[in-house]
């Protein structure tokens, strides 16, 4: 469609207002009108070499064209929507295992150890434990190592505290089997002298 500057057509009949091609003209922009008999136009600004005059592509499309190709589009849309969202969700519940998994074992192994039991052995965890797993891992296993050396040293401090006691028990035990020893020894040798 030609169109000079004072925005009435020419060439070519079209089913716009002289207005809003004269919009479109100034903006420079595309714009999309619905036209009666149900169908649809759309104007859009093409540069020229003509001088004063500029062109216009002038488009016109029956409704219902419109109306099946954007269902088509809006389904497309829509299983695309569905599939890049069990895409993520199978993602996220892969990472997620991957992730829960070997802190579900240390967590175990830890309450494990918080029970007393210090055989817990974190060397044999999952394959598929994350760095920040081994990391935790080789805290607990130190952890584990501070305690055994924590629980020798107190078992140690038992044992000689033990002895002391045994060894004070017996001093003890034998100066008053010598005192007693010594008065029954003393009272009958009183009595001959």
């Amino acid at each position: 469609v030609y169109a000079p500057r004072n925005g009435s057509a020419g060439g070519t009949h079209v089913a716009v207002s002289p207005e809003i091609i004269a919009s479109v003209l100034e903006s420079g922009r595309t714009r999309g009108v619905h036209l009666p008999d149900e169908r649809f136009a759309c104007l859009a600004p093409l540069a020229s070499g003509l001088g004063d005059a500029r062109l216009l592509l002038y488009v016109e499309v029956p409704l219902g064209v419109i109306t099946a190709k954007s269902a088509r589009v809006v389904k497309s849309i829509v299983a695309l929507s569905v599939f890049a969202f069990l895409a993520v969700a199978g993602g996220i519940l892969l990472a997620t295992r991957r992730v829960t998994r070997p802190v579900r074992e240390i967590t175990a192994r830890a309450n494990q150890l918080a029970e007393g039991n210090l055989d817990v052995d974190f060397g044999d965890l999952p394959p598929d434990a994350a760095i920040e797993m081994d990391s935790m891992a080789s805290a607990l296993k130190k952890m584990v190592a501070e305690l055994n050396q924590v629980h020798g040293l107190k078992l140690e401090a038992i044992t000689a505290n033990f002895e002391r006691e045994k060894t004070q028990a017996e001093a003890q035990a034998k100066n008053q089997f010598f005192a007693s020893m010594s008065h029954e020894i003393r009272t009958p040798m009183n009595g001959v002298v």
